[in-house]
């Protein structure tokens, strides 16, 4: 399925098995409730972080096309 990116807020490349990924799910939460728009885009486990219906992202595609060299990035 294609994915259309917002034209503004938080693009996010993070892994479940990160574990700075794994320490900063709670802040990513806070932002949304905050009403800031974030987008996250897992690089291994599709279902994380499971509270933000994560972008599945696990073939690398999207993370080639924005350069991301590590994780967590944001955008």
């Amino acid at each position: 399925m294609p994915v259309t990116f917002p034209d503004s807020g938080l693009l996010i490349f993070a892994k479940k098995e990160c574990e700075t990924c794994a320490m900063v799910e709670p802040v990513l939460g806070e932002l949304v409730r905050a009403g800031q728009q974030v987008m996250v885009l897992t690089q291994d486990d599709p279902t994380f972080p499971a509270s933000l219906a994560p972008i599945d992202d696990t073939a690398l595609e999207h993370s080639f096309c924005f350069d991301v060299e590590s994780v967590p990035t944001i955008i």
